[in-house]
């Protein structure tokens, strides 16, 4: 899911409007996370009845940020090398935004972001994982897992209001795309998802709904995805049926999953690019502004140049910078699963089923 998700977004960039709605892919990544997080903090809730920030923390730096610092780097000397470019002066701008993770508010107010305008997607989740593991432990201290669900969609609720109140009062269409606040409901039906699963554990739902409902949310995001002008409507209400749409897909791919949907997703070109997908999405951009900075000059030869180099660098990133922080993250992994009730005697939790799910993080970038 994650190696649609990136295609989209690269298609969208590098071949000019014939996906119009290809940027939705950024949402799905955003449920993706989402659900993800979630779900790992609650795997960890249940086997030791807490949940450790400072070692959650600890993992999402080193999975997020080698690979980032990496790309910035390199697009500073791009730019120091040339500092007549056109991207020059924007991009060394926000170099410190992008470090702070804050990008996304000056993209929202409208400012040039040059190389690393893509950065924005990242500030809004690390603002996510900032943010949600807080308020999870409150809510599951405070009424348990039922009342963080509902939290969860209320929450949902709360940002589709929000958005449709600052789009009927003049808002732009960056400050609705790149807030946080407007943004939110995608990662927070990721949370929902997750912790529907958590609630529902060991009663496996119908299938016939879950195949329903995800056939009709594919069939949605298709739709959205060719729309010629799908912004319009995609700040009012749009963004929080994509967010639906996207989770009702992942659920018959992994909370209940439906053997068809799971052979396409699961075809092995796919696979292997959503392991590098974190990749994907960083070095894409700054690669394309660099060689066709024009839109117009965006195409199937653009898109066949940029996505070929992207890979490359994508993989040669995971391979040198990202894969030895993975495994220092591994490692830091390992102490808590040692130390988690069960040790040494059978428990209905002591299955591999966390670290099978912490390697699926690091292979797809969550």
């Amino acid at each position: 899911m994650r190696g649609v998700a990136v295609l989209l977004v690269l298609v969208f960039h590098s071949w000019w409007g014939v996906i119009p709605g290809g940027l939705i892919g950024v949402d799905v990544f955003f449920v993706l996370s989402g659900y993800l997080i979630t779900t790992l903090l609650l795997d960890e809730w249940r086997r030791s009845g807490r949940i450790s920030l400072a070692r959650f923390y600890g993992r999402r730096a080193l999975r997020l940020l080698p690979a980032l610092t990496l790309m910035t780097a390199t697009c500073s000397v791009v730019v120091l090398a040339d500092p007549a470019s056109q991207f020059g002066s924007a991009t060394l701008h926000a170099i410190p935004l992008t470090a702070g993770y804050m990008a996304n508010w000056a993209y929202a107010g409208g400012s040039d972001l040059g190389l690393l305008a893509h950065t924005w997607s990242l500030s809004v989740e690390e603002q996510f994982y900032l943010l949600w593991p807080v308020i999870l432990i409150g809510l599951l201290l405070w009424r348990g897992p039922w009342t963080a669900l509902l939290g969860a969609l209320a929450g949902i609720a709360a940002v589709f209001l929000l958005r449709h109140e600052m789009v009927s009062g003049g808002a732009t269409w960056l400050r609705v795309y790149g807030g946080f606040d407007t943004r939110a409901d995608a990662l927070l039906a990721g949370c929902a998802l997750a912790l529907g699963a958590h609630l529902a554990a060991g009663r496996r739902p119908p299938m016939l709904p879950v195949a329903v409902a995800a056939l009709l949310g594919a069939g949605c995001l298709a739709r959205i995805v060719v729309d010629p002008s799908p912004y319009h409507w995609l700040e009012a209400g749009g963004f929080t049926l994509v967010a639906i749409c996207a989770a009702a897909l992942l659920a018959a791919l992994v909370v209940r999953p439906v053997a068809p949907l799971v052979a396409v997703f699961a075809l092995p070109p796919l696979v292997e690019i959503g392991r590098v997908s974190y990749g994907i999405y960083l070095w894409h951009y700054p690669l394309l502004l660099l060689l066709y900075p024009q839109t117009g000059a965006r195409g199937p030869v653009a898109l066949a140049v940029v996505g070929s180099l992207t890979l490359v660098a994508a993989c040669l990133s995971h391979a040198i910078v990202e894969a030895p922080f993975l495994r220092l993250k591994r490692r830091l992994v390992a102490p808590a699963l040692a130390t988690m009730p069960g040790r040494g005697r059978p428990h209905r939790d002591d299955s591999p089923d966390l670290r099978t799910r912490l390697g699926a993080a690091d292979r797809s970038g969550g």
